[in-house]
């Protein structure tokens, strides 16, 4: 019998790797350059107008060129260091009120030109994880754009909290966008130490659309058992073990070897036969919440990342 196709919901909870997590560092990434966009939005404003500058375009259009002229890879993460150096140069002229008068708004296109350009990098490294994922490239995008607005919402906040302070209280007008340099370098140069967006993208376990993700021991295997749910007559096996049982005993293994509670070793043995949430929530009789808390605590012991791992680990 062939399988419905999974829902993104089950996916989610037996594949969870498949999936780009909420506070993963390309969205919190996201969310400090809206901020920076939101606040170069508001900042500085004269009777409710954004200062703007053409300047700001120059980069993006520069790095455009760039990857049309060019036969070499798209350097996503070249410009990731790029933007956050241009981000931390746009909000340290803002901390200073002489200079960035003089400069006209130069420190509203630094800001602008950073979160261009790691827009462009990371726009194109969502569309590349929802290809990974077909079934959840709603969500991924969705999240994507939600961490965007709230960012630029936040950002465009302190931008008019920083211009209404301007006059009753001159520090906090400069205190604001020197607090935004600080959390924005900290986390750039301790968050982001080891952040690359081929390791994102990589990080994604793939979900094959229209393929059944099985180990051994699937249905196929069961099937070759001469009577098992065909309504002929069974046929005594073999003395030699049949690959259904070889496929439990090796569970059982694994189980056991990791400790795994009598119920997650349930959950361990239906993943590796891949059964989706629904099934596994029918056949134990518990709640979307229990199944999805048995199979991070089966992770967490096997200590691997996605259902893939947990096959290879079967298989091997």
């Amino acid at each position: 019998m062939a399988h419905d196709r999974p829902s993104p919901s089950d996916i989610a909870v037996t594949r969870p790797a498949s999936f780009l997590a909420p506070f993963s560092a390309l969205f919190v990434c996201l969310f400090l350059f809206q901020v920076a966009f939101g606040f170069a939005l508001r900042f500085g404003e004269v009777a409710g107008t954004p200062r703007m500058s053409f300047l700001s375009a120059i980069p993006l259009a520069l790095v455009a060129l760039y990857v049309t002229c060019s036969r070499r890879r798209f350097p996503a993460d070249g410009l990731v260091q790029l933007s956050a150096l241009t981000v931390m140069a746009g909000f340290l002229l803002a901390t200073q009120p002489l200079l960035a008068a003089d400069s006209g708004a130069a420190d509203v296109a630094l800001l602008n030109a950073g979160n261009g350009l790691f827009i462009m990098a990371a726009q194109m490294a969502l569309v590349t994880i929802a290809a990974r994922n077909p079934l959840g490239a709603i969500t991924t995008v969705a999240w994507g754009n939600g961490v965007s607005a709230l960012g630029s919402l936040t950002g465009a906040a302190a931008g008019m909290l920083a211009n209404g302070a301007a006059a009753s209280v001159p520090a906090l007008r400069v205190a604001i966008p020197a607090a935004l340099l600080l959390v924005f370098a900290a986390y750039v140069t301790i968050g982001l130490k080891r952040f690359t967006f081929a390791g994102a993208i990589d990080g994604i376990d793939p979900v094959l659309v229209g393929a059944t993700t099985t180990g051994k021991g699937t249905d196929a295997g069961a099937q070759a058992v001469p009577g098992a749910g065909t309504g002929s007559v069974p046929v005594p096996m073999p003395a030699a073990r049949t690959p259904e049982e070889a496929f439990a005993s090796r569970c059982a293994a694994i189980a056991e070897e990791f400790s795994l509670t009598p119920r997650e070793a349930e959950v361990f043995a239906m993943l590796a036969r891949g059964r989706d949430r629904a099934y596994i929530e029918e056949a134990l009789v518990v709640s979307r919440n229990t199944v999805k808390a048995h199979v991070k605590h089966v992770y967490a012991k096997l200590g691997i990342h996605s259902h893939q791992e947990l096959l290879d680990l079967v298989e091997g």
